[in-house]
């Protein structure tokens, strides 16, 4: 039976990469898209990659959609699936019925781009698939000439590019490194982060300047309450937020977490989507599930908000925006240093920056217990400056 539903899927693929080549070919022969002529109100189509609840799809798109449409935008944002449909495809992992459903609903959700001065595709426009070529998204590029791919991440470095592939994946075009294709195949860009706009370069040189615009995940938390840290208290709060997949990371800040217990009463606090668990561990760990309502709740309950990381190809592309929450909050914060993390801290100045040596720097942050307020201030200024969405309203309007 799975042999069989993997003959169908195959199939079924073929069809529809028949039916985009060939409406490529006509809309080549009558520019359809030449024909929307200018609406009288701007319209911005967005295809999300992600399901509403979900902290991608809130803060680069939902909250998006709020400030544009105060500006006289007109903003619809068009998903695939909703949370509990990606967890029960995904927890029985049934891929075909994954592929095959994203695919029928995102070939039909690109038509409607006609109705649209813009488009954004986050991301990419099918999840979790290297299959067909980028055969939607070069059916979407024939029908629009105004589409842009906001990217906050490298998609290609969390798996590896495979030399040898089954008969299945050579019928359905498989390919691991179809995200550096899309970043050559696409015009217009709105990568999350100076290093993600310079690996856009290397893949497509012939990206112009004008058409790139470096938008960071923002946040709007200067408009909440500060952290404050007027009161004393004996225990000592290390927090981090983030995926499943990123718990990883905190592994190694255990050992300096474990040296400064022995002096300072402390624990860990985890905000995530499963409990992290560490049997090295000398201190407690309290682990709360991730959620969009409590999310801001449950980070104020963080003294010094940590950010560990590897220094490679994965890390290098993300886009800090675990800091940008910590700082966004005036919680102080202590990160590796590497590539955008740079950007956001000023050391010793709005947070502090790990080269190698974590118990030295937490040592350190601990020293200037007494600047933590100055710190929190210091940290809230530059997220408002530099990573709201007031920061960037005026010129990703302008961009789009």
């Amino acid at each position: 039976m799975n042999y069989l539903r993997k003959i169908l899927f195959v199939l079924f693929m073929w069809m529809m990469w028949i039916s985009a080549t060939i409406l490529r070919a006509i809309f080549k022969m009558i520019p359809i898209r030449k024909l929307r002529g200018k609406s009288s109100n701007k319209k911005l189509l967005i295809l999300e990659i992600f399901f509403p609840n979900n902290a991608g799809y809130h803060y680069r798109s939902f909250l998006w959609k709020q400030y544009l449409e105060k500006q006289g935008i007109q903003v619809s944002i068009k998903t695939l699936m909703n949370e509990n449909q990606f967890a029960e495809l995904l927890g029985r992992h049934d891929l075909i019925a994954f592929h095959t459903r994203n695919l029928a609903l995102r070939f039909v959700q690109i038509f409607s781009c006609f109705f649209y001065d813009t488009v954004m595709v986050r991301r990419s426009l099918l999840p979790y698939n290297d299959y067909g070529m980028l055969f939607l998204d070069k059916l979407l590029l024939s029908m629009h000439d105004n589409v842009i791919l906001d990217y906050d991440d490298d998609l290609t470095n969390n798996i590896n590019a495979i030399k040898n592939r089954s008969m299945f994946g050579k019928l359905l075009f498989e390919n691991r490194l179809i995200f550096y294709n899309s970043l050559a195949l696409y015009r217009r860009f709105t990568p999350g982060s100076n290093y993600l706009k310079q690996l856009l370069l290397e893949k497509n040189s012939r990206v112009e300047g004008n058409n790139v615009l470096v938008l960071p995940t923002c946040v709007n938390y200067h408009l909440h309450q500060r952290k404050s840290y007027g009161k004393e208290s004996t225990l000592l709060t290390f927090g981090w937020i983030g995926s499943n997949f990123n718990q990883c990371y905190l592994d190694q800040v255990i050992p300096a977490l474990n040296e400064l217990s022995k002096k300072q009463n402390l624990k860990l606090l985890v905000i995530s989507g499963r409990a992290y668990r560490n049997d090295l561990a000398l201190f407690e760990i309290e682990n709360r599930p991730w959620s969009i309502e409590s999310e801001i709740e449950n980070l104020f309950d963080i003294d010094i908000g940590l950010m560990p990381l590897d220094d490679d190809k994965v890390t290098r592309a993300k886009c800090g925006f675990k800091l940008i929450q910590y700082m966004g909050l005036g919680i102080v914060s202590v990160a590796g240093a590497i590539t955008v993390n740079n950007e956001i801290i000023d050391h010793g100045r709005n947070g502090f920056l790990v080269n190698n040596n974590w118990s030295a720097i937490l040592e350190e942050a601990l020293k200037e217990k007494i600047r933590f307020e100055e710190i929190s201030l210091e940290a809230v200024q530059k997220i408002k400056n530099h990573y709201s969405f007031e920061a960037y309203i005026d010129k990703l309007i302008e961009f789009l």
